[in-house]
């Protein structure tokens, strides 16, 4: 059952980041790259590093994540990097926690963090679907 859950997250996040690509327009384009990007090397992280060093590096990626995704809300007019970085910073918060926390628990916490990604990549296609429809909406006027 695990990889069910595993093919069917990834191709969540495959067909989030395309529908975003193709709504975005290329001032949002370079954070949807970077969202792609952190989720691949997220996954590399965990498939290659032993388990004592995979936490830190996913906290890291996605501390570097939640930096870029900032700093595009706070120089853009839009909505979606906003929300993106308020569920993406769920995230890591609970990575962070799971790193100081017991191994027994620590597990539990990084799912729980983990789960945030699903808003957040929603909030980024739904985001970007309704600024591409009120920019077609303009244009048509």
């Amino acid at each position: 059952m695990p990889s069910f859950f595993l093919l069917a997250s990834w191709l969540f996040i495959i067909a989030a980041i395309a529908i975003s690509w193709q709504a975005g327009d290329r001032e949002d384009r370079i954070p949807i790259s970077m969202v792609a990007l952190a989720s691949l090397v997220s996954a590399a992280a965990y498939s290659m590093l032993q388990p004592p060093h995979v936490l830190p590096a996913i906290i890291t990626i996605d501390a570097i994540l939640l930096a870029i995704i900032v700093r595009h809300a706070l120089s853009s007019h839009k909505h979606w990097p906003l929300w993106f970085a308020g569920f993406h910073g769920a995230t890591v918060f609970f990575e962070a926690s799971a790193a100081m926390l017991p191994a027994e628990i620590a597990m539990d916490t990084w799912r729980i963090g983990a789960f945030w990604f699903i808003p957040a990549y929603f909030a980024m296609m739904i985001g970007l679907l309704l600024d591409q429809r009120q920019r077609i909406t303009v244009e048509n006027d």
